[in-house]
């Protein structure tokens, strides 16, 4: 994490549910510097020599590109003692200052981008807002259109909430939109994450109505050879192809792919737990950090991550998730709130899927374009 700032107000952003905790009083713990920024990476590779990507992200990073460029360049003299792989880059940013100095570094050290996009102008100017309340979608499109004009490209973020019904936005437009606008074949757009008092939430009904149409709609696409698709059905395809009932599915990177490291070397499961005491893993700065490490927090993560979900036991090793949004909706990161929304979604595509293996018309998924559909007849 390089800072805790960022230029947009999003109003259903984590950070704004527990701002004693992610706008920490510590200078410390709120922005890098170059020489702080490399001492911390050069101590995290000695504890983890196989890192595989280096992931910027806030806040919003760009607002410190020069300090991405110059941990690039590091890297890639060599200047980092004990790297076992040459990372990949990446970067979660909401695109406002991807302007021709950032698109640039960009294009030079190919980042893999995820653009935090909520769909067209219409719904994206009430979610992804500045200080002031406008909207960002202008300064966003220009700057991704001059990527895409470069020769870069991109994945897409979207969260759907109750703005999208307030602006008449289904699912299937947010597909329609990101796949005609910026060419997005399968779309990232899960539900937001939130408690019962939140005014952006989404009911289960509410989600439930919204997503099964997506499914059909991506279903249909990939049997005409379009590959459009909402990407729980890309997840579920692939799932299918080696679907076992019996395997331990891992519902969430959390802990097991994916750390955090702030500022102050303080280690965390997830970007998303940053500042939260009671899930600090320790600190790089600390000797012996794996004999010291609070292995509670690992314990936890293991429960959460591989232990049983509310889903039917047939269906589990379908079920991915956050365990991040589940603490935003629960407050604990053992829940897992939308298990009943995952099985209803999940149910509605096989049974579409086997209601059209029952058509001898049914043109078949074009190979290349998804997953094999063999293993259907093991999900019963």
């Amino acid at each position: 994490m390089l800072t805790e700032v960022c230029n947009i107000d999003c109003p259903y952003c984590y950070e704004h549910r527990d701002p004693e905790i992610f706008y920490n009083p510590d200078p410390r713990k709120r922005t890098m510097d170059r020489d702080s920024a490399l001492d911390l990476i050069t101590r995290a590779y000695k504890l983890w020599p196989h890192i595989e990507t280096l992931f910027f992200f806030g806040g919003e990073p760009l607002i410190k590109r020069q300090l991405i460029r110059e941990i690039c360049e590091a890297v890639e003299a060599g200047e980092i003692p004990g790297i076992g792989t040459q990372p990949r880059y990446a970067m979660i940013t909401n695109g406002t200052l991807l302007d021709d100095d950032a698109r640039a570094m960009v294009l030079k050290y190919n980042f893999g981008l995820n653009i935090s996009l909520d769909g067209p102008p219409v719904v994206n100017d009430l979610t992804r807002i500045d200080r002031k309340g406008r909207g960002t979608s202008n300064r966003s499109m220009v700057n991704l259109a001059k990527l895409r004009d470069a020769g870069g490209s991109y994945h897409i973020e979207a969260t759907v909430s109750a703005y999208h019904l307030k602006a008449g936005v289904t699912v299937m437009d947010l597909m329609d939109y990101f796949y005609e606008e910026h060419g997005v074949t399968t779309l990232h757009a899960p539900w937001v994450s939130a408690s019962a008092k939140d005014r952006y939430r989404l009911t289960d009904d509410q989600i439930v109505e919204m997503y099964i149409p997506a499914i059909r709609y991506s279903l249909d696409n990939l049997r005409k050879g379009i590959p459009k698709v909402i990407f729980l059905v890309d997840h579920w395809l692939r799932a299918l192809q080696t679907y076992d009932e019996s395997s331990r599915r891992a519902y969430c990177p959390a802990f097991f792919q994916d750390l955090s490291m702030n500022p102050a070397g303080d280690i965390y499961p997830c970007f998303m737990f940053n500042g939260f005491e009671y899930l600090k893993m320790g600190n790089v700065y600390q000797e012996d950090f794996f004999g010291k490490m609070n292995w509670t927090v690992g314990k936890a993560f293991q429960e959460a991550v591989f232990g049983p979900c509310d889903c039917p036991p047939h269906l589990q090793a379908f079920h991915s998730g956050c365990i991040g949004a589940d603490r935003i909706a629960t407050n604990s990161i053992l829940d897992k709130p939308y298990c009943g929304v995952h099985t209803r979604l999940l149910q509605a595509f096989l049974d579409m899927l086997a209601a059209d293996s029952a058509q001898p018309d049914q043109a078949p998924i074009e190979a290349g374009a998804t997953r094999s559909l063999q293993p259907l007849e093991a999900v019963k």
